[in-house]
């Protein structure tokens, strides 16, 4: 199965979760604040000259990555495939310009300081990594920051599994990382790791594993 169709089906799923998704949306305020802090305190720390500072939230859901750094002055942009995903961070981040389209595909008209993807990388097959990373370093400025972020698991493996947590029974495409095979990725397609550090859900009883790396 080619990437764009695993990016269709799993587009279906996640344009049927997007009110559940959002209803959650206010469990994980407090947690993910916590969370996403380090990389914005960086953001802060490199560019606090600037005039302005552009960050895209790569697969931004119902914008709750996008509420939280929007409040830092940032300019921020979404980017989601799903456009029920789309429609819902448009109104919980009113101050984002929130794009409809394949991150994949499309052409960004400006550069970033700082790209998040938090929960994005394991949507599609890992010997798709590279095209994702290799998007990434184009539309990275030279010496701004990324922001990865998925689930830790000891055992490596990939394919379509039902999302347990959500009310589905369709599967969607999913990759389990080890922490081992997410950090030589990112080594191998040039960025560098600035932080990494988990975090535990208690909710939903997941461990998360987060990088900030750096294009140079």
């Amino acid at each position: 199965m080619s990437i764009k169709e695993i990016v269709n089906k799993n587009n279906i799923i996640y344009n049927k979760l997007a009110t559940e998704y959002n209803k959650r949306m206010n469990l994980y305020i407090s947690h993910q604040q916590k969370v996403i802090n380090p990389f914005i305190k960086i953001l802060e720390e490199n560019f606090n000259n600037n005039n302005e500072v552009y960050v895209l939230d790569v697969g931004c859901g119902v914008g709750l990555d996008l509420k939280l750094i929007s409040k830092n002055g940032f300019k921020t942009y979404g980017i989601d495939y799903s456009s029920n995903m789309a429609e819902y961070a448009r109104l919980n981040s009113k101050n984002s310009n929130i794009i409809n389209s394949d991150f994949i595909e499309h052409d960004f008209e400006i550069l970033f300081h700082g790209v998040i993807m938090d929960a994005f990388i394991h949507l599609f097959p890992k010997n798709e990594i590279g095209t994702i990373f290799r998007k990434l370093y184009t539309i990275l400025l030279p010496s701004s920051f990324a922001f990865i972020s998925t689930t830790k698991h000891q055992n490596s493996k990939e394919g379509y599994y039902k999302k347990g947590d959500y009310k589905t029974e369709t599967k969607r495409y999913r990759a389990y990382w080890t922490n081992n095979e997410l950090e030589s990725s990112i080594k191998e397609f040039g960025f560098i790791i600035v932080d990494k550090y988990e975090d535990y859900e208690v909710n939903f009883n997941k461990r998360w594993m987060n990088f900030i790396i750096q294009k140079p």
